[in-house]
């Protein structure tokens, strides 16, 4: 065969490709036919496949970003129309309760707790006022005295509420005094120093004023109050800030039946839920525990720390700048962290304090950036970019935060960024979705994108330097990768296409693939250590499923519980054998293990 001229032809044949017209590109059987040789032919017809496959790719590629720019697309005008219909139903709500604020002409005032038991002695006193009044006078005029002081809703600018209560009571002293003209002058020096106290907002000195029985009336009042301090109240001081936010409680849990009589059947599953952490008013979107402390984070922009020893709240982070997505306890330390939008928070769980602000963008600064009062942010700073997932190794002594299609890596000693993650995304333009972290004599951090990869990198222990990825596992997912879990050799990752996949750490390839493992989109997994590890999964629809993975390369699934939660598990979360499940019903359910 003459091999040397047939290449020429071909490359000729490929040099012109770019110049000649439609009508040439189109006759490609009457290139074949010229050819002078069937190997020319053969290595034309290979370039010719290669470039169809090629351009097949390109289109394919062009297809799918026509389809997810679409779908953003879709996703704007949808978020754009629900902002309409909040930003509608706010202004519906604000003229409705500017009518009833003018038509209303009565006095409302608004009482904290801490004045239960001033206006108590003082409607007491009052009383008693008018009782003696009675006694030494006749009964008062039967026509009606115009009312000269104001209403707090008849003033230009309404009265602060610590103050609405004071002026109600003088109101109620001067409307005492013109319904009783003939009061005896004994009964009105009595009111006088009632009055003045009133106005000092102080109601200590009244021995003079009372009568005996008086006394004991204030002291079952007293209790009352009390009473309502230990079991009524819903508010606690928010640490920090000096806000009052809604106090959270541990509540036992009795599984019950649809009749309301208990359910005896979960007695025989292998989770077995026992207490309940209530406290958020939104969604809880993440948990983390360490021995007996218990940390959640919530779409209310606040993070709520739990003592299980004392079954109560111990005390609230926030407010931070948007949901709370992401808490985790620093492992060896008295710190805890924070994500929110951009910034990641360091806690100082002896103080109650937070200590650094970490950004995105590798700044770090002393204390808390944000202000007391600050409304809830939406859009990012310059330079900044939202932080989708986060993680720490195992000393707590580095962590690793997600910035567009990288991770950079943080030294959590000097609060500094030391290290990067490079292309951590199967594209350039997509984001990292999830983080896993494996330790060992050569750390391995696992990543999960939104293009449906997973991809997996070798770092030295101190995470100093720049890394790219030692392996891409080659099977690909077909939805947004949501959990990366790694054990022992083997690491698991869930999608949103409802698969779990199983890939070995020895051969790198894949072991086992559970299709549909779930209904809906699969939002976290974690291992459970017990007398054998087990690994749980959680979805969209509040199902918990419990899977044998020693046993068997495969999947074997060995305990689900249908309605773990009333609505979506966000986060899964373990500690000595007690699992953790943070739900969009704004609970946090402890479950722990039924093994004899």
């Amino acid at each position: 065969m003459k091999a040397i001229p047939e290449q020429g032809i071909v490359l000729k044949f490929f040099e012109d490709s770019g110049t000649i017209d439609a009508e040439a590109c189109r006759d490609a059987e009457t290139e074949i036919k010229n050819c002078s040789s069937i190997g020319e032919a053969v290595i034309i017809l290979k370039h010719l496949f290669g470039f169809c496959l090629e351009q097949g790719f390109i289109a394919a590629k062009a297809i799918s970003d026509k389809r997810e720019a679409d779908s953003l697309i879709q996703e704007l005008q949808n978020e754009s129309i629900l902002s309409d219909v909040i930003l509608n139903q706010a202004l519906e709500a604000s003229k409705r309760d500017a009518g009833e604020q003018n038509c209303s002409r009565d006095v409302s005032p608004y009482r904290e707790n801490e004045q239960v038991r001033s206006i108590a002695n003082a409607n007491q006193v009052t009383q008693d006022l008018r009782d003696d009044s009675r006694e030494v006078s006749p009964p008062a005029s039967a026509h009606k005295i115009r009312r000269r002081t104001a209403t707090p809703s008849e003033l230009l600018y309404p009265l602060k509420e610590s103050t609405q209560g004071q002026i109600a009571d003088k109101i109620h002293l001067e409307q005492l005094n013109e319904e009783t003209p003939c009061l005896d002058q004994q009964i009105v020096e009595k009111a006088r120093p009632l009055e003045s106290s009133v106005e000092e907002g102080r109601l200590s000195e009244l021995d003079s004023v009372t009568n005996p029985g008086l006394e004991a009336k204030n002291e079952m009042t007293k209790l009352i109050d009390l009473d309502l301090d230990d079991r009524g109240s819903t508010e606690s001081p928010s640490s920090g800030r000096g806000s009052r936010r809604r106090s959270g409680r541990i509540l036992p849990y009795v599984p019950r039946t649809l009749t309301g009589f208990r359910d005896k059947v979960t007695a025989s599953r292998l989770l077995l839920r026992t207490h309940t952490l209530d406290g958020h008013t939104k969604t809880v979107l993440s948990v983390d525990a360490n021995g007996h402390v218990v940390i959640s984070g919530s779409k209310d922009r606040t993070a709520k720390v739990w003592d299980l020893e004392k079954g109560v709240e111990k005390c609230t982070f926030g407010l931070h700048p948007n949901n709370v997505s992401c808490v985790r306890f620093i492992p060896s330390s008295q710190l805890t962290l924070t994500l929110s939008m951009a910034c990641v928070r360091i806690w100082d769980l002896r103080n109650e304090e937070c200590v650094r602000t970490l950004h995105s963008s590798g700044l770090a600064a002393a204390g808390d950036t944000m202000g007391a009062n600050t409304p809830r942010q939406t859009m990012l700073p310059i330079s900044e970019t939202m932080i989708n997932a986060l993680e720490l190794d195992n000393s707590g002594k580095l962590m690793f935060t997600t910035f567009n299609s990288d991770v950079r890596i943080w030294n959590l000693e000097k609060f500094a960024p030391f290290g990067r993650l490079s292309a951590a995304t199967h594209g350039s333009r997509s984001e990292v979705s999830c983080l896993g972290f494996l330790g060992g004599v050569k750390p391995k951090i696992f990543t999960g994108s939104r293009d449906h990869y997973v991809k997996m990198y070798e770092i030295n222990a101190d995470g100093l330097g720049l890394f790219e990825a030692s392996h891409e596992f080659s099977t690909a997912h077909y939805d947004c990768v949501t959990s990366v879990v790694a054990y022992g050799d083997s690491v698991f990752s869930a999608s949103r296409d409802t698969d779990i996949m199983r890939f070995s750490l020895q051969d790198m390839k894949r072991d086992h693939i559970e299709l549909q493992a779930h209904n809906k989109w699969i939002q976290s997994m974690c291992i459970l250590d017990t007398y054998r590890p087990l690994l749980i999964t959680a979805c969209k629809e509040g199902r918990v499923k419990v899977w044998d993975i020693t046993s068997t390369r495969k999947l074997r699934l060995v305990d689900q519980i249908s309605h773990a939660h009333e609505e979506a598990i966000n986060e899964l979360a373990t500690h000595s054998g007690i699992l953790f499940t943070a739900s969009s019903d704004t609970t946090v359910a402890l479950w722990q293990s039924n093994y004899e």
